[in-house]
């Protein structure tokens, strides 16, 4: 029926081939394999490895530069500051000389301390003076900071806890009054603390132990009550000084009565030397005389 629609085609073939199938499509297909692909492939290699060097130049080039720059931003800022300080101190110098005076003792502390001449006193108090520079910058710097507040993600914040601990559920006002209440100190009981906390610091049973009516418990309470006030660390600080003065003039005094020993053997000695020779020299001299008496009476 359709025979004459088909001009002649075998129709044992299949009527629909595959793109596949065409002679021409396989020659650009090997074509592709065998040549092109491995063409393709140095050229965009070529492609990025020059691209990625030519980021590494520019990114070294910016470093480089940046630097400069801040090193040059810097010195400008350290100019201005030095001027704005000198021109500020003067100011201040002019109208507050004790600022001035403060500042002179400083840069002569400052010098004693890099001198190798200096005595061990003098080292002692530069080094007792540097620490409680630093014991102050460091309250200073404690004080003046802040706290941020924390930063909580969104799954943070939806989940709340009520922190229930050491919760007073009384009359905070009563309990505060109760803890903070210390009982009566005497002087003499103050001096007796302030005296053995030198001694062994920190160790309130020991301390308790010379305090009849006070326990450990009420050492520790009056200890962190006083802490601020009293400054217990100037107090353990003049101790070791006042102990090693002591151990220096305890050894001094060795020496000393040593060396004082020692004369004194000397002088004992030289006496005795001295009275042995006195009595040699009147043994001889009387020898003399009984022999020039004998003379005379033989030419008699």
């Amino acid at each position: 029926m359709l025979n004459h629609l088909n001009n002649n085609i075998d129709l044992t073939i299949p009527l629909y081939q595959e793109p596949s199938d065409l002679a021409s499509i396989r020659r650009i297909r090997s074509h592709y394999v065998n040549i092109m692909k491995n063409r393709l492939k140095e050229f965009f290699k070529k492609k990025n490895d020059i691209y990625n060097n030519r980021i590494k130049v520019e990114s070294n080039k910016y470093d480089g530069v940046y630097q400069e720059w801040q090193k040059s931003i810097e010195n400008e800022e350290k100019i201005i500051l030095n001027k704005d300080t000198t021109t500020y101190r003067e100011t201040f110098e002019k109208t507050f000389p004790e600022l001035r005076k403060t500042r002179e003792d400083k840069e002569k502390k400052q010098t004693n301390t890099n001198d190798s001449s200096t005595t061990e006193q003098q080292i002692t108090l530069n080094t007792n003076t540097v620490e409680q520079d630093a014991e102050h910058e460091e309250e200073k710097m404690r004080k003046s900071s802040v706290v941020p507040p924390i930063i909580y993600d969104k799954w943070q914040r939806k989940y709340q806890y009520l922190n229930e601990n050491s919760l007073v559920k009384r009359d905070p006002a009563e309990f505060y009054k109760e803890v903070t209440k210390m009982p009566y100190w005497s002087p003499e009981e103050k001096q007796i603390f302030i005296e053995k906390f030198t001694q062994s610091p920190k160790n309130f049973g020991y301390i308790s132990s010379f305090l009849e009516n006070k326990t450990t418990e009420q050492c520790v309470q009056f200890y962190y009550m006083t802490k601020k006030t009293e400054n217990y660390k100037n107090l353990l600080r003049k101790q070791s000084q006042a102990n090693r003065r002591k151990a220096r003039q305890n050894a001094t005094t060795t020496t000393v009565t040593s060396s004082t020993t020692i004369e004194t053997t000397l002088v004992t000695k030289v006496t005795s030397s001295n009275t042995i020779l006195s009595s040699t020299s009147q043994q001889v001299l009387g020898q003399t005389a009984d022999g020039d008496r004998s003379a005379d009476r033989a030419d008699k």
